[in-house]
């Protein structure tokens, strides 16, 4: 099961939260997480020429409750391998992912509208 854990720089007490998914056991199958510029952890994971896995936590810098959507810009999110967040020089949060397969893929960037809570492709 996935699991989120966390705790204050100076201390040693960790908090845990389970997320509702299990990850498989392949080198495709990994973990990528960030914060957005609000604070807000943006969480994918367990993908290999999958439907998208996407979670967002409801409170900035807080692990305990999230958001799972199906979706974020409702095309070419069916399936998706290799997800990677990254941040540009100004701020801004992408989420990166292949749509399709190896050799049949396209490469995919949406980027995070944090003033709407949105992605635009």
């Amino acid at each position: 099961q996935l699991c989120v854990a966390s705790r204050p720089l100076a201390g040693d007490n960790w908090e845990k939260h389970c997320l509702p998914i299990h990850i498989e056991w392949d080198s495709h199958n990994y973990i990528c997480m960030a914060f957005d510029a609000d604070g807000y952890i943006h969480l994918s994971a367990n993908m290999h020429v999958d439907p998208l896995v996407y979670f967002i936590s409801k409170s900035p810098y807080t692990i305990t409750d999230w958001v799972e959507h199906k979706q974020l810009i409702g095309r070419d999110e069916d399936h998706c391998t290799y997800p990677a967040f990254l941040n540009t020089c100004d701020g801004k949060l992408v989420f990166h992912y292949r749509d399709g397969s190896s050799g049949d893929g396209c490469e995919i960037y949406n980027i995070y509208e944090h003033k709407n809570k949105t992605w635009k492709r």
